[in-house]
């Protein structure tokens, strides 16, 4: 594997909690606020390192360290290292960032699922959602919660106790909500729709048969993208119309929508004229149907590849899933030794096909 020349070397990894996980899993995840992520991974990594070199063994003099995630760890790495460059935080010898289809840009992301009518994984929205209604001040002051901006049927699910339980997987909820589709999508409530031999059917009792009374074969592996809603499905027509067009209907106070909408935008990784330091490496699938390559565009549009390196992932493998296998096993271990060897240059490439 490329990887091997990283992955050999003798290295300390710390993978922090985020906070809402691990000790602190009774407090809310800041699902996608830039700032208190990235100030959350430097003091776990802070004191990962105050206990390793106490208690196991010091560090080489001449130890340098890089960020490395994919999807939100892919833009809490990136997060992490403009928070460590902003605030001038040099303990941790941050060299650089490998991100990987990470949201970088949580309003333009809601928007693209918008324009594409179709969430392959709706607890994406639901995580925006309730990452801006837990911590964002102007959502408080606002009065903002849940069911004002999504539909009583996607409520209904069960989705935000789902999250705020931090037992079940994406996948594990993924399940759970074909399966609520499948038990009360007839009866008016949410439904997911998934692929068959036939193309794309609600998932539903009612479906289960064909016309000709066989049983339908759906194809119902959450990491094939297959499965979709919607978004119709999940949210609330006057914030659909707001984020597609800048209309205001009266369903949802426009109020809470301008609020929700700050929100999202205050969070891009890009924001307030910050111009980014060296060793911004951004990876990021064309076809990723989870985080969308707006996301990368935001980026490179906003910081030009003079600035940081930019890499399309161009493959079969183009679903989210499948491109975080390829990232970490394939192209991270390398993109890594770049920045370690001070062999870092800004750049545009198209990459793929490197491993599937």
């Amino acid at each position: 594997f490329r990887s091997r020349d990283v992955l050999s070397q003798k290295a300390l990894v710390i993978v922090p909690d985020y906070e809402g996980y691990g000790y602190t899993a009774d407090s809310p995840h800041p699902y996608c606020n830039r700032e208190l992520t990235a100030e959350q991974v430097v003091t776990g990594v802070k004191a990962g390192l105050s206990w390793f070199e106490k208690d196991v063994k010091k560090m080489a003099s001449d130890w340098s360290a890089v960020s490395i995630g994919y999807s939100q760890g892919g833009a809490v790495s990136a997060s992490v290292l403009r928070y460590c460059q902003e605030h001038k935080e040099t303990s941790l010898r941050l060299k650089g960032a490998v991100c990987g289809d990470g949201p970088y840009d949580p309003l333009a992301t809601l928007k693209r699922y918008i324009s594409m009518d179709k969430l392959y994984m709706p607890v994406a929205p639901a995580l925006l959602l309730k990452g801006a209604v837990d911590t964002d001040p102007e959502m408080k002051a606002a009065g903002c919660a849940y069911e004002d901006f999504v539909t009583d049927e996607f409520k209904q699910t069960g989705i935000f106790e789902m999250i705020a339980g931090k037992q079940m997987s994406t996948d594990d909820i993924q399940t759970a909500l074909l399966k609520h589709s499948y038990n009360f999508g007839d009866d008016g409530g949410f439904v997911m729709r998934a692929k068959t031999s036939e193309g794309f059917f609600p998932y539903t009792k009612n479906n289960a048969v064909d016309g000709k009374g066989k049983k339908r074969s759906f194809d119902l592996n959450n990491g094939t993208g297959s499965n979709y809603c919607t978004v119709d499905q999940c949210l609330k027509p006057g914030v659909i119309a707001y984020f597609r067009d800048g209309t205001i209907t009266g369903e949802v106070p426009e109020a809470k929508l301008k609020a929700l909408e700050n929100a999202l935008a205050k969070n891009a990784l890009t924001t307030d004229d910050y111009t980014p330091g060296r060793g911004f490496t951004f990876f990021h699938s064309i076809g990723d149907e989870v985080v969308p390559y707006c996301n990368f565009e935001s980026v490179r549009n906003t910081w030009g590849v003079n600035d940081i390196k930019a890499l399309s992932y161009q493959s079969d493998t183009t679903l989210h899933v499948g491109t975080g296998k390829s990232f970490f096993v394939w192209y991270c271990g390398t993109l890594v030794n770049e920045i370690l060897k001070d062999n870092w240059t800004p750049c545009e490439k198209t990459v793929g096909d490197g491993w599937w």
